[in-house]
């Protein structure tokens, strides 16, 4: 989701009337649309893929009274403005037809939205600790200078199951990279076969 700000500055409901001249506000959302489409587009989203819609931070000029009210429009029209007005003045708690002051409009907020794929990540039942199908070997590793070189495990990373659990010194080999199981460590294998180093 997307969301551009514009600040506002203008009375939308003064002396019992709606702001007749909305131009202005739409003028401002226009340009917020243009900047969402922008920053859209370049996430990779297509512009008809995208909805819009609008959040207001209305206010009552002379109070500290502020609320914020939504429309799923990309414009403010007449009768938008009118539900605009009502909602706001319902979560005052004053009756939605009259207002007490004038209505201010201070922010405008747009949102873009656009559906995406949520993927699912596999999952693995668990075979046991044992990792010996994974077993390559031994290779000569200097862990310690004090202690010398000292023969190592060596396991085939793409060869662990779910629940495998090596205990540390070891080292698992892979096509792109090759771990270090310290000492008092140990090497487990979750459901989703990440391998996760943690305290033996």
């Amino acid at each position: 989701m997307q969301a551009v700000t514009g600040e506002m500055d203008g009375a939308i409901h003064t002396a019992g009337a709606y702001c007749s001249d909305l131009e202005a506000f739409n003028a401002v959302v226009r340009g917020m649309v243009e900047r969402a489409l922008t920053d859209m587009r370049g996430e990779g989203f297509l512009p008809e893929q995208i909805t819009f819609s609008i959040e207001a931070e209305l206010s009552l000029e002379g109070t500290s009274h502020c609320a914020l009210v939504c429309l799923a429009t990309g414009s403010l029209q007449g009768d938008s403005l009118a539900s605009m007005c009502s909602d706001f003045m319902g979560q005052l708690g004053h009756p939605r037809e009259k207002s007490p002051g004038n209505i201010m409009l201070d922010v405008l907020r747009l949102k873009a939205q656009c559906p995406t794929r949520h993927y699912v990540t596999a999952t693995f039942e668990p075979l046991g600790e044992n990792p010996e199908a994974a077993f390559k070997g031994t290779r000569l590793a200097l862990l310690d200078i004090s202690l010398g070189f000292r023969e190592v495990p060596v396991y085939e990373q793409s060869r662990l199951k779910c629940g495998n659990t090596i205990g540390g010194p070891a080292i698992l080999d892979s096509d792109d990279t090759t771990v270090l199981v310290p000492a008092h460590r140990k090497y487990a294998v979750d459901k989703h076969l990440n391998g996760v180093i943690q305290e033996a």
